[in-house]
């Protein structure tokens, strides 16, 4: 894998605060460095300088010897403890430890904790390598000729030191690094300049040394991955990974290396532009003498091992003297005293270069190893999708738009894929949204609509029953897509998850020709479900599947349905058989059904005879019957069928005498139809049945339309239809009208005209209704016209309508009526007007008499009392009425007087009465003008309402007071 170069890392160059006679970053007499949770150690000579790192400021200084110079140190993980090593100038002397308490000052020194001389005999050879423990509990010195000597002990309590050489070889340490590993006892790892290594940190050698290689590195070239507990070594032409166990895979980098400092995942290395080094013993005694440090130019490289970056490249042309790393910052110390700051950009900055420069890949690998958040990673993969679009990678474009799917969802994408090219890309987004959750209706009905593009019916099968019930679905749109695209079986197990069973049955009928099938899942449903299903399909079931369709018609309407467990959405049911039945689709194709279910080889009927008691039937609401008469349209004998099986169960329990009246008027219809409509083999069959529904004992007589029927099928025993009741007659009448049977028309008013007058009237409207009929009749129409107007049925105005109602009566045909009418009514003109004239001269003479008598005196002659028929003598009272009494008589008499009456008038005793009745007259005539009910009811019942009317005109209905 080949590498690539950026720039991660920012530098700033950092100048020594002080002045060159008191430098805080040593010098150029810089003997070690070590740092560590925001302090900077730098030690020059024995000059120990403790630096805040943050405002590079000297917090404390102190001396750790008289003689040689700092060549080690290290800080605790509190920054509060310093371990420092001092070594003579001609390293004639063992190295001396030393560790400090930071935190317990005096005297402006640090108080010393404890302090050893390294016990080495190392015969004058500098130390080349230190590790030690956390807890500087275990430490490790590594000598140039090969020594490594093990100190063991608490020495942050004082509480002594156990040295122990745990290795006495020839080849110089170049490295030593203080592991745990994961075993017992920690570890140390050891690089020598020809093998790599681990030895126990109790310092016992006598077993073999765990060899890691037979190569080693130059010195400071193995750097520690703590992270791990593995380290990397450093060699010209790679780098290379160990853990405690072996070797790792190698990372390929080829280039010059003088050291390596592993921080954060990066591995710093450097080396002088012109170093040809190699890791031999004078090599490392040449690096190791300090004081001969000259001032070459240094390539500092920094490699992002993971990710195959190098990060950062940088020339110091004055060389380095350490590399260090603290507080998240990365610092470089130069041979000329300037410390520069390498920052790492942020990770938002490192993917934005990289997709500047196309490296998409290598940006997710990156933002991955870095842990970012997973909103990150997606805006990386929704990047490099557009990227491949443009290119035209589509394929590999929709991978990287499904991976970002999670957090980020734009619509672009899928108006990218939606014009046909690479549709199966588009199913695998949209069934990616549908896995997180967050697809819409339009989402679920556009991967339906892919699927069936591709033709994919595995997929879509799987699909539709596995999301069906927790997906939105468009159910219209997709029962329309599957249908469109003749995948009937799915849209009918869609149908039926959704619980749209009318749906079901119109695919399973219309499209799939499945009529058992759709039977067997009507016969499923509730009672109320089957009814309104049935009705809608009843028909065509009826046409293909007779026998079948017939009994479940019967059990439902009958009270005796029973819903069968069937589940058409098994997989059992969505197997095609040998047995199954075809199905078209759009292409002309032929698919197998999976509607039926296959025992033994032999399909079962969805429904059959079942053998219950009625206390199994579930109670529902009878349909009406009516309401599947429609379905046996030309099917009459399986309607027959039907009509007699309910007839046979309704009139032994229903008292719904509606229901029954319409039953047996359609039975008998059916009847009569097939008895017409049949072979001479079975014509008496039906004829026979017909007349034996006529005479049974509940069959509804007198029913207009049953008359109608048997009239318009020549059904001659019309007698038993016909009610015999008051209007039997009438009823009788009209059925031979329909029958056009004249001659019993005939003989029927003859017979019962006197006793039914009704029959008058039917016959003249009859009679003269055609030509034809009236030619038959016409000698009958003198004598109907003589009993109307004897009957007084009709006015002369409605006889004369009755007739004008059709052009076949003439005026000859009416002449005798006519004159015996008008006659009648001259004669009844000529008495009314003599009447009037009477009247009129009964009312003058009245008039005149009255008017003598408030006018004229009146000469009373009467010599007899008219009370006792005496005679008359004084006192006498006399009447205008010319009656006179005694006085002492009218003391006698009684008389009844109207209230009106009542008072100081006195009346005649023998007029009394007749003035009695006359007052009540008036008073009854006065009466009438408040009883419009009383006039509206006459009015209604009576036959000559101009008669009426002047009737009640005379009695003072229209007088106002």
């Amino acid at each position: 894998m080949s590498w690539r170069q950026f720039s991660f890392f920012k530098t700033t160059p950092i100048r020594d605060p002080n002045s060159p006679d008191d430098p805080v970053f040593g010098g150029v007499d810089v003997s070690s460095t070590t740092a560590r949770a925001g302090i900077w150690i730098v030690a020059s000579h024995t000059l120990v300088s403790v630096v805040n790192i943050t405002d590079l400021t000297p917090k404390l200084r102190f001396s750790a010897g008289d003689d040689g110079s700092v060549t080690f140190m290290q800080l605790a993980p509190s920054a509060k403890v310093l371990l420092t090593i001092t070594e003579g100038r001609s390293f004639s002397s063992d190295p001396f430890v030393q560790l400090w308490d930071l935190s317990n000052i005096k005297d402006k020194t640090p108080q010393q904790i404890t302090s050893f001389a390294v016990a080495a005999e190392r015969q004058n050879f500098p130390l080349s390598a230190f590790s030690a423990s956390d807890d500087f509990s275990f430490l490790a010195f590594g000598f140039a000729n090969g020594t490594i000597v093990i100190a063991r002990g608490d020495l942050i309590h004082d509480r002594g030191v156990k040295q122990r050489i745990a290795l006495d070889g020839s080849d110089p340490i170049t490295g030593l690094f203080f592991a745990h590993a994961n075993r017992r006892y920690p570890i140390f790892y050891v690089s020598t300049t020809s093998k790599l290594f681990t030895i126990d940190s109790t310092g016992r050698t006598r077993e073999p040394l765990r060899v890691l290689d037979e190569t080693g590195c130059a010195l400071g070239c193995m750097a520690f991955d703590s992270e791990n507990q593995s380290i990397l070594v450093a060699r010209d032409s790679s780098i290379s990974l160990y853990d405690s166990d072996g070797r790792l895979p190698n990372i390929s980098f080829e280039s010059s290396k003088q050291s390596a400092f592993f921080f954060n995942n990066y591995l710093a290395l450097s080396a002088p532009t012109d170093s040809d080094a190699s890791p031999d013993v004078s090599s490392v005694l040449n690096t190791i003498s300090y004081n001969n440090i000259s001032q070459r130019s240094t390539k500092v490289v920094i490699i992002d091992t993971h990710n195959h970056i190098i990060a950062y490249t940088s020339y110091f042309p004055s060389g380095i003297r350490s590399i260090f790393y603290n507080n998240s910052e990365l610092y470089i110390l130069s041979l000329d005293s300037i410390l520069y700051q390498l920052s790492e950009i942020s990770l938002e900055n490192k993917i934005e270069i990289l997709q500047s420069k196309s490296f998409y890949s290598l940006a997710l690998q990156v933002a991955q190893n870095a842990s970012a958040s997973p909103t990150v990673i997606d805006e990386i993969h929704k990047a490099y999708g557009d990227y491949l679009y443009s290119k035209g990678n589509l394929h590999e474009a929709m991978t990287h738009y499904i991976q970002s799917i999670t957090s980020i969802y734009s619509g672009d994408v899928i108006r990218k894929y939606i014009d046909g090219r690479n549709i199966s890309d588009l199913s695998l987004y949209l069934e990616k949204l549908h896995d997180i959750g967050r697809a819409s209706t339009e989402h679920t009905t556009l991967l339906l609509n892919c699927y069936a593009i591709q033709k994919d019916e595995a997929n879509l099968s799987k699909y539709i029953r596995s999301h069906s019930t927790n997906i939105h679905l468009d159910f219209d749109r997709t029962i329309e897509l599957l249908r469109h695209g003749g995948y009937y079986y799915l849209a009918s197990y869609l149908a039926q998850r959704y619980e749209h069973s009318e749906m079901v049955v119109s695919i399973r009928i219309q499209d799939m020709d499945d009529y058992l099938g759709a039977l067997e899942f009507i016969s499923s449903l509730p009672p109320e479900e089957a009814i309104h299903n049935i009705q809608d399909s009843a028909y065509l079931l009826l046409t293909h599947i007779p026998e079948e369709t017939l009994k479940f018609l019967i059990r439902l309407y009958t009270g005796e349905y029973i819903p069968q467990k069937t589940d058409l959405t098994s997989s059992a049911s969505l197997k095609s058989s040998n047995n199954s039945i075809a199905v078209k689709s759009n292409n002309g194709d032929f698919s197998p059904s999976i509607t039926k279910t296959e025992i033994n080889g032999n399909a079962t009927s969805p429904v059959s005879d079942y053998d219950v008691s009625a206390s199994q039937y579930l109670p529902y609401d009878l349909p009406n019957p009516e309401s599947i008469f429609p379905a046996f349209a030309d099917l009459p004998v399986l309607f027959c069928r039907f009509l007699e099986a309910l007839l046979q169960k309704f009139q032994k329990q229903d008292n719904d005498n509606a229901k029954l009246t319409n039953l047996f008027s359609s039975l008998f219809e059916v009847y009569l139809t097939l008895s017409n409509s049949q072979k001479d083999n079975t014509k008496e069959l039906y004829q026979h049945k017909a007349l034996e529904l006529c005479q049974h004992p509940m069959f509804p007589r007198g029913v207009p339309e049953i008359v109608l029927t048997a009239h318009l099928n020549g059904f001659k025993d019309i007698k038993l239809i016909i009610k015999h009741e008051d209007n039997f007659h009438v009823d009788l009448f009209r059925a031979y009208t329909s029958a056009e049977d004249i001659s019993s028309c005939i003989e029927l008013i003859h017979n019962f005209g006197n006793k039914y007058p009704l029959l008058y009237v039917l016959a003249l409207s009859y009679f003269s209704s055609s030509e034809s009929i009236l030619q038959r009749t016409s000698n009958e129409i003198p004598f109907i016209l003589e009993q109307i107007d004897k009957f007084n049925l009709l006015s002369p105005l409605e006889v004369l309508q009755t007739l004008g109602t059709n052009s076949a009566a003439t005026i000859g045909l009416m002449r005798k009526y006519l004159l015996s009418v008008i006659s009648k009514d001259k004669n009844t003109i000529e008495h009314n007007m003599k009447l009037a004239q009477s009247y009129k001269a009964e009312a003058d003479s009245k008039a005149e008499e009255i008017l003598n008598l408030t006018t004229k005196p009146q000469l009373f002659q009467s010599t007899k009392c008219t009370g006792c028929g005496g005679h008359l003598d004084l006192p006498t009272v006399h009447f205008l009425c010319k009656h006179s009494y005694h006085q002492r008589c009218l003391a006698d008499v009684v008389l009844d007087y109207s209230e009106e009456d009542k008072g100081d008038k006195l009346h005649c005793p023998k007029c009394a009465p007749n003035i009695a009745a006359l007052n009540r007259v008036r008073k009854a005539h006065s009466e009438v003008r408040d009883k419009h009910d009383v006039f509206k009811t006459a009015l209604a019942s009576s036959t000559d309402k101009f008669a009426l009317i002047a009737d009640f005109v005379g009695r003072g209905m229209l007088d106002t007071v």
